[in-house]
């Protein structure tokens, strides 16, 4: 499937999420609202919630 973002953006999703164990990731939005923003969150979350899971799995 092709997505309208770069190769760059996706490769570095794919390297967060495999840092992370992160099985399936879903692209949403619009490049007209502003995708990199929007990505920039998505990570700050991911991270978060990444740690939570890691702190209730020791």
């Amino acid at each position: 499937m092709k997505y309208n973002v770069p190769d760059r953006v996706m490769r570095d999703i794919a390297v967060f999420a495999k840092e992370c164990s992160i099985q399936k990731v879903i692209l949403f939005g619009s490049r007209a609202r502003g995708f990199l923003p929007a990505f920039a969150v998505l990570e700050g979350t991911l991270r978060t919630k990444a740690e939570e899971a890691q702190d209730n799995w020791d």
